[in-house]
C-alpha cells in the first residue's frame, strides 16, 4: 500500500483517502486466521503512518453482518 500512496505522491496527487474492507490483522489465530492488530485503534493513527489524508475499514460488526451467511471461519472476530 505505502509504495501505491508514494507512487500517487509522486505524480502529484494531492489528497489520498485509503479505503480497506478489513481493519488491520497480524498473526495467525488457532483457526489459521488472523488476529486484530489493536497497535492502531483509530482511523487517524492509520492515516498518520500510511501518510494519508484519511483512511477508513469496515468495523467487525459490519464484516460480521457482511458473512454472517457464508462458511467462512469468523472465530478470531467473534473474540473482539
Amino acid at each position: 500500500m505505502k509504495i501505491a500512496i508514494n507512487t500517487l505522491k509522486k505524480y502529484g496527487v494531492k489528497k489520498i483517502f485509503v479505503r480497506t474492507l478489513l481493519p488491520p490483522y497480524v498473526n495467525t489465530c488457532p483457526y489459521s486466521i488472523v488476529r486484530y492488530n489493536p497497535v492502531f485503534n483509530y482511523n487517524q493513527d492509520i492515516a498518520e503512518h500510511f501518510g494519508v489524508d484519511g483512511y477508513s475499514c469496515l468495523t467487525v460488526e459490519e464484516i460480521l453482518s457482511i458473512i454472517k451467511s457464508t462458511p467462512l471461519c469468523v472465530e478470531c472476530m467473534k473474540t473482539l
